[in-house]
């Protein structure tokens, strides 16, 4: 009789379990797949890599988790050792080295930056140096065959920078400067350049790797949300602002108006093809739409809709939070979008989109009575 009931409950437990893993399939909307930040492998075309900031479960310990992919999105894996889940991870960013040094940065916005060299299998803090741990951007930048710099904005309006061999951050812009965003060049290894802008719309250029800054032009009355910087000499650059894409010719003095088919609001994310000066394709989203496609350097703009939703439970930049492109994009036309809403791909140079779930078969809670065996 006790052999019997002890099976009954050993079929019980695994009952539980499945229907925990069968209830997170159904609610993978719950009420969404909250995603907050996007890093690709730079080698994602051969490794197939993601890694996504995004909400837990909505339970009583909600926290955000960071999740990794190896199949290009299809199932994601919980990387949550080291982490202490105090602040959000807000974003995530890869090594242009990853396929060596496998180093994955996530930054949050009370925490600062953490670190891992292992593929995100392990955190450790990575703040010596940072005055401010709320972090608003970071960007990273290839620099020779296995190096990279670092450029940190806080939401105090402080940049600093860190390359891969120094042991701190070094500040390189004060509180004053009100740093919103910084971007770096596609060619940064040869270039060394880095472009600021702050709150008040003015820019500021470095070509020495993000050790010094000068001013450069301006988009006074705009509140920019993204830069894109192309390659070449005078590089082209395009801001994502809330009265629209502005664009420059020479590297930042410049800048005009390309509202051409795009909608009255603000654009919040703007991308272009690593391949941008032989294909002109540049990507953008609105608050309200994504994802809009220009293949003549965004004079014209077609919207091909990407299935995300506007939820109306974020705030309107944060429903679509990122848009990046591939690097190997001329080989695998690969396009990725962050919402709130989800996590959705094109393969198709950003013509047709599809959503990738990201709690499929992620068990995220289960309570035993102690005497359950």
């Amino acid at each position: 009789m006790q052999t019997k009931l002890s099976q009954i409950k050993v079929t019980l437990f695994i009952v539980l379990i499945s229907l925990c893993v069968i209830s997170n399939n159904l609610h993978a909307h719950n009420p969404h797949d909250m995603v907050y930040g996007l890093g690709i492998s730079p080698n994602f075309a051969n490794d197939k890599t993601l890694f996504l900031a995004t909400d837990g479960e909505l339970t009583s310990d909600q926290y955000t988790n960071i999740l990794r992919s190896t199949d290009g999105g299809t199932t994601w894996i919980r990387l949550p050792n080291g982490l202490d889940n105090v602040y959000s991870e807000i974003g995530v960013r890869v090594s242009p080295n990853y396929n060596i040094d496998h180093t994955v940065f996530a930054t949050t916005k009370g925490d600062g930056v953490y670190r891992s060299v292992d593929q995100g299998n392990s955190w450790e803090l990575f703040n010596t140096g940072l005055s401010n741990l709320r972090v608003n951007k970071l960007n990273i930048a290839k620099l020779g065959n296995n190096d990279y710099v670092l450029l940190l904005s806080t939401l105090d309006g402080q940049l600093y920078r860190r390359s891969k061999a120094e042991t701190a951050w070094t500040k390189v812009q004060n509180v004053s400067a009100k740093i919103q965003l910084v971007a770096v060049s596609p060619s940064f290894t040869a270039d060394l350049t880095a472009i600021t802008v702050n709150k008040t719309g003015g820019l500021q250029k470095s070509t020495d790797g993000g050790l010094t800054w000068n001013a450069i032009g301006n988009v006074n009355g705009s509140t920019v949300y993204d830069i894109a910087i192309s390659r070449g000499n005078p590089k082209e650059i395009f801001l994502a602002t809330n009265n629209g894409i502005f664009y420059s010719n020479d590297t930042g003095i410049t800048f005009t108006n390309k509202p051409a088919n795009l909608p009255l609001e603000a654009i919040n994310n703007v991308s272009l093809s690593p391949n941008y000066l032989t294909d002109r394709t540049v990507f953008c989203t609105s608050l309200t739409h994504s994802v809009y496609k220009s293949t003549n350097g965004g004079d014209n703009w077609t919207l091909h809709a990407s299935g995300a939703q506007v939820t109306g439970q974020t705030s309107p930049l944060e429903e679509f939070s990122e848009l990046q492109v591939s690097n190997t994009f001329l080989t695998d036309q690969t396009v990725f979008l962050s919402a709130y809403d989800g996590f959705f791909i094109s393969k198709d140079g950003g013509i047709t989109w599809s959503q990738k779930q990201t709690r499929k078969n992620l068990l995220t809670a289960l309570a035993l009575s102690p005497n359950f065996i």
